[in-house]
């Protein structure tokens, strides 16, 4: 081979300087400008024609040093057509490959790029520039792993190769390999202690790993070395919100739009902060300035959403609602057939679509009990897990996962667009509890595996899916979920037995007890033998409370008519609403609340003390039965001296379930003068004997008298109503409602029931 003219050495450093430049996205890619070198030649003569009579070559530096005078004049066509030339007489010619590699890349023809790159590397397994352009177009043809090993390649060969460096930690992290990335991001900055752009990438890959101290100091780093990179003050600030340190990400959202007024991001962060601090309306008006300003903000309208749901404001809640699919960058699933807008529905097939949780899935499949009675018949797309406990559902024709074939149908709907259809408020939300069911043979199964254990048997659930594909999504799992180890309090409450109810997640919890707390485990055929949430159902169902975190399993026990302890976080989810401790989603249900972000202890102690009023009445306590005088207060009395009142019945005859509906129907109903003061004694001491029995009965009289206080409430609107048009709304509701509720008394005597069996 002859050796090269000047410019042909030139073209090779233009070339290198050249693949170092471009992309100008942070300085680590190919660029499109010649630059210094243009500078130098943009006078050019009229490019001579090879001379026919040369040798080999001689055509070679020839067709070469043409094709450098096309490239440098930026004439790029005819430079590839003379780099080809060069390549007809030499297949492997490096600077030919490299430089027509280089054209392609610019020209974002990527494959073709990288098919010369690679030729080049057949005559020059030592140039780090050839690798690192080489890993630059396998990262854009999605090739990562290969893209990584080119980079560790242009590493190997020049050790403070910064730019590879960078290239290779960026990859890793779009691949999730976070730890990697880190180790190759603290080398770089060795050598570059001053890049604030990659302090910030590090501080991202920190926070990926949820080692969020170590983020926020690497950010903060960042952040003095540019503090009025807007960016950087963003990704601090998320941060910070993260670990609830909200008042210092307040202060830096708001920075940044003192510097950039215009950034929609800061002014939906700082409306989110407001929401966690308890400022929703607020929130709200910032929202509604965000959407006025841009309407088609997807974010915006949906948090808003949740904002008014939140307050109770459901008619525009469920409206703003709708925008979740834009949100989470999804579509609703297509189909041919309409999406069904509440019209008519008898006689045709409506496909319902299961969307988000499990737990979603539980509390909302109740509105398909609407739809069956307006004579659907009703195809239900579930999530797979679901398949087994929604099969049981009778008012569900049909229970199909997601990868099956669906039969023909009518409509469709999303799942969790049904409360707008139906324009839910607070007053209509469906309640006929239970309207989930278990397996009636898993639970006399379970029933005779319990029988043993006299105890007041309560089911524990602590943890929620830990893996969500989002970190926000993650975070806020994190956050309602509990170290299993904060119950031990309730192990100190005489006579409770306590089960462990959770599942896949956080069950390697229970390893790490020891004696001073005991949660039974049912072993590893739970819900593994009969299918998902199949024992889980059958069990809770032969339990006498459920206490559980914000989970799949709230919603199910509550759907089970099962009394339900609920602990919510601060902020808690939309659905639970703001300080309440009951919810017109389930009457069967309680909400502990934390008094501030974090503080689980306080909701334990909570939980104990009204377990303790639940289990062991006293004349001080009226926080569980309300309205209900203390219903041991007559134990004093001897059964001689109620027996010496002539006046008084015999209430022992009548059946447990009837005595106490009675019993709470009169507590509640001041008009009620049947009955002498001897006769409410004489059912205060029967009651009281009953509970030394069965404990688990206060509980389940809570839940009647709850219904009999509102039964007792609608009876006194529905005469109100009864001097207009009987086919009016209100009493055509009422009646509903009265319909619903003399249902949901009905099931609960039914536990009372088998209960004393």
């Amino acid at each position: 081979m002859i050796k090269y003219s000047l410019l042909v050495l030139t073209s090779l450093l233009y070339a290198s300087a050249l693949m170092s430049n471009h992309q100008n996205k942070e300085n680590h890619g190919i660029i499109t400008t010649i630059d210094a070198y243009k500078q130098s030649t943009q006078q050019l003569e009229k490019v001579p024609q090879p001379t026919e009579k040369l040798n080999i070559n001689q055509k070679i530096q020839e067709y070469f040093s043409i094709a450098e005078k096309y490239r440098c004049s930026t004439h790029f066509d005819p430079a590839i057509t003379y780099y080809k030339k060069v390549l007809e007489l030499a297949a492997d010619h490096f600077e030919s490959c490299f430089n027509l590699g280089n054209i392609y890349y610019n020209r974002n023809e990527i494959e073709t790029a990288f098919n010369y790159y690679k030729k080049a590397l057949n005559s020059n397994k030592k140039s780090p520039q050839l690798y690192f352009n080489a890993g630059l177009c396998l990262k854009q043809l999605k090739q990562s792993d290969k893209a990584i090993e080119y980079f560790e390649k242009a590493i190997q060969l020049k050790p403070n190769y910064s730019k590879a460096y960078l290239n290779l930690a960026k990859t890793l992290q779009e691949k999730k390999e976070n730890k990697k990335a880190i180790e190759i991001y603290l080398t770089y900055l060795q050598h570059n202690p001053n890049d604030s752009t990659v302090y910030r990438h590090l501080g991202s890959a920190y926070r990926s790993l949820n080692q969020f101290e170590k983020a926020i100091e690497t950010f903060r780093t960042a952040y003095a070395l540019q503090p009025k990179d807007t960016t950087i003050m963003l990704e601090l600030a998320n941060t910070l919100t993260i670990l609830n340190q909200l008042d210092e990400a307040l202060g830096l959202y708001q920075k940044v739009l003192l510097i950039k007024p215009t950034t929609t991001a800061a002014f939906y962060n700082i409306s989110y902060v407001l929401k966690r601090q308890g400022y929703v309306k607020e929130a709200i008006e910032l929202l509604q300035k965000i959407i006025e300003k841009n309407p088609n903000h997807a974010q915006a309208h949906f948090s808003l959403g949740l904002s008014y749901l939140t307050l109770g404001n459901f008619e525009d809640g469920w409206q703003e609602y709708e925008w979740r699919w834009e949100t989470h960058g999804k579509t609703p699933n297509k189909f041919s057939k309409p999406l069904w807008d509440g019209s008519n529905l008898q006689n045709k097939t409506i496909l319902i679509c299961a969307e988000q949780g499990l737990g979603d899935t539980f509390q909302f499949i109740r509105y398909a009990q609407s739809i069956k009675r307006m004579g659907a018949t009703i195809l239900f797309q579930s999530q797979s897990p679901l398949i087994n406990i929604l099969s049981l559902c009778d008012y569900l024709d049909f229970v199909i996962s997601r990868d099956k074939q669906l039969p023909d149908f009518d409509f469709h709907v999303p799942l969790m667009t049904l409360p707008l259809i139906f324009k839910t408020h607070e007053e209509t939300i469906p309640a006929e509890i239970p309207y989930l069911h278990a397996d009636p043979k898993l639970v006399e199964y379970w029933k005779e595996k319990l029988s043993a254990d006299k105890n007041f048997k309560i089911g524990l659930c602590w943890q929620g899916n830990a893996n969500y594909s989002t970190q926000f999504l993650r975070q806020v799992v994190a956050a309602k979920s509990i170290s299993v180890k904060l119950f031990e309090p309730l192990s100190q409450v005489p006579g409770i037995s306590l089960y462990s109810l959770q599942k896949i997640h956080g069950t390697n919890q229970l390893k790490e007890l020891d004696g001073s707390l005991v949660i039974y485990d049912f072993g590893p055929d739970f819900d593994t033998t009969n299918g998902r949430f199949m024992d889980t159902a059958a069990i809770i169902k032969n339990l006498n409370l459920v206490i559980t975190v914000d989970t799949s399993i709230c919603h199910l026990s509550a759907a089970l008519g099962t009394p339900t302890w609920i602990m919510l976080p601060e902020p808690s989810d939309w659905r639970w609403m703001l300080n309440r401790t009951d919810t017109p989603w389930y009457p069967n249900a309680r909400l502990f609340r934390q008094p501030s972000p974090g503080d689980w202890k306080n909701v334990i102690q909570q939980i104990v003390q009204a377990l303790y009023a639940l289990l062991r009445p006293s004349q001080t306590d009226n926080s569980i039965l309300e309205g209900i005088s203390d219903l041991g207060r007559h134990e004093h009395q001897t059964i001689q001296q109620i027996n010496n009142q002539k006046t008084t019945k015999d209430f022992s005859l009548l059946p447990i379930d009837e005595f106490i509906d009675k019993m709470t129907w009169i507590t509640i109903n001041t008009n009620q003068q049947e009955d002498s003061t001897s006769n409410v004694q004489t059912m205060h001491l029967l009651y009281s004997n009953y509970l030394k029995q069965w404990p688990s009965l206060k509980e389940l009289t809570q839940q009647l008298l709850y219904a009999n206080r509102y039964l007792l409430n609608l009876k006194k609107r529905l005469e109100e109503e009864l001097e207009g048009d009987i086919l009016d709304y209100p009493f055509a509701e009422i009646a509903r409602k009265i319909s619903r509720t003399s249902k949901f008394k009905k099931e609960i005597k039914k536990e009372i029931h088998q209960l004393i069996n």
